[in-house]
């Protein structure tokens, strides 16, 4: 999903995960009304990784595990090495027993993203959205979050909200959003060659 800020984009994904429901119309996920399904089911097949990780005050295996509870440690260690956060982690000086503030004030952006993108993994859903999961971090730690990204995506719908065209590029469909409405859809190559376009003069 793509558009300018305030088109609508983070709010399709709040729908899409029921953080509330719409007012008007249906979302279907395989032909069944999301309100039709429970919260724990929904919640099992549908993660988000955004671009505000909420850590809160606990260990960082805490902080993982708060996605799957059950989860034993060599899963969770798992899921922190495929988000490209176990080496950071080791770093720490009680490892995965390091204590982190409420918001994760001890953990820089980048570090706190790989958290989320770690819980994600561990969730293991059917259904993946990224709203904004590289903005507010550096080129470095942008390329190793999307290196995370790229394992994480394989094998399940991927929904994507992003500013940096970039890293759409590989995406099946793309949608551009403008007040609310989804005004053009195809692929990359498609879109960017309608000069007339918002994709376009995005690019």
């Amino acid at each position: 999903l793509v558009g300018h800020s305030g088109a609508g984009k983070t709010t399709i994904a709040n729908l899409i995960s029921r953080l509330y429901d719409p007012d008007q119309g249906e979302i279907l996920i395989d032909g069944v009304d999301l309100r039709e399904m429970s919260l724990t089911d929904l919640r099992k097949n549908v993660a988000m990784v955004s671009q505000e990780t909420y850590i809160f005050m606990g260990t960082i295996w805490e902080n993982i595990a708060y996605a799957n509870p059950g989860a034993t440690r060599a899963q969770i260690v798992a899921a922190a090495i495929a988000a490209h956060a176990h080496d950071f982690i080791c770093k720490l000086p009680d490892g995965y027993d390091t204590m982190v503030g409420s918001g994760g004030r001890s953990l820089s952006g980048g570090e706190r993203q790989r958290l989320s993108i770690a819980r994600a993994i561990l969730v293991n859903p059917r259904i993946l959205i990224l709203d904004e999961a590289t903005a507010s971090v550096d080129t470095e730690t942008e390329r190793n979050i999307q290196k995370a990204l790229d394992q994480l995506i394989q094998g399940r719908t991927t929904i994507s909200i992003a500013h940096r065209l970039s890293t759409l590029r590989g995406a099946s469909m793309l949608y551009v959003i403008s007040e609310g409405k989804i005004t053009e859809q195809g692929t990359h190559e498609e879109l960017s060659r309608n000069q007339e376009g918002t994709y376009y003069k995005l690019l």
